[in-house]
């Protein structure tokens, strides 16, 4: 069994030599569980064109989620169905955005992850996420960015202890005890 500090040390020499490493120290980059990029839509029929064209919130919940997995989870432009290992694929199953912000009504996001392992679905979860009045800001977009923040918080704290969670009240909260 390797020695605790010769593993920093290569993965301090792995990170010299021009590869990118985001796992922390005790995580194998290997062990990681990749997502793609951005979030997908389920159709062209959730939210606006509009929002699917311009708005960059999709892609914001996937770095907050791996900002908040520490390591855990890792960026993939694979295809995640043909890629052995532990994936997670996030998709857009509903939204409201009428635009501009908080001044035309409520929004909301509703995503749907599944956690596969070479190719099948051990785990998964539906959750919403809904806007509340925020006079900061101004258009949809970034009311959606917002949204993204806790729907990346919430799937890295599920990544810790997944299970089949489906969100059946409008906001709740319906994470494992020790996740929280």
């Amino acid at each position: 069994m390797p020695h605790k500090k010769l593993g920093s040390l290569a993965l301090l020499l792995t990170a010299f030599a021009g590869t990118t490493v985001i796992a922390p120290l005790g995580v194998k980059a290997d062990d990681a569980v990749r997502v793609n990029r951005a979030v997908g839509y389920l159709n062209d029929g959730v939210g606006t064109s509009e929002v699917r064209e311009n708005c960059t919130w999709n892609e914001r919940l996937v770095e907050y989620l791996v900002r908040d997995a520490r390591g855990k989870v890792k960026v993939t432009d694979e295809d995640l169905d043909k890629i052995p290992g532990k994936t997670l694929k996030l998709v857009v199953v509903a939204m409201h955005t009428s635009g501009g912000a908080a001044f035309s009504g409520p929004k909301w996001i509703k995503i749907r992850g599944e956690l596969r392992e070479n190719g099948m679905v051990i785990n998964n979860f539906e959750k919403s996420s809904h806007s509340a009045v925020d006079p900061f800001r101004w258009t949809g977009c970034s009311v959606l960015v917002k949204m993204s923040k806790q729907m990346g918080e919430y799937t890295a704290k599920w990544l810790e202890r997944p299970q089949n969670i489906v969100d059946v009240e409008e906001d709740s909260d319906n994470l494992p005890p020790a996740a929280k």
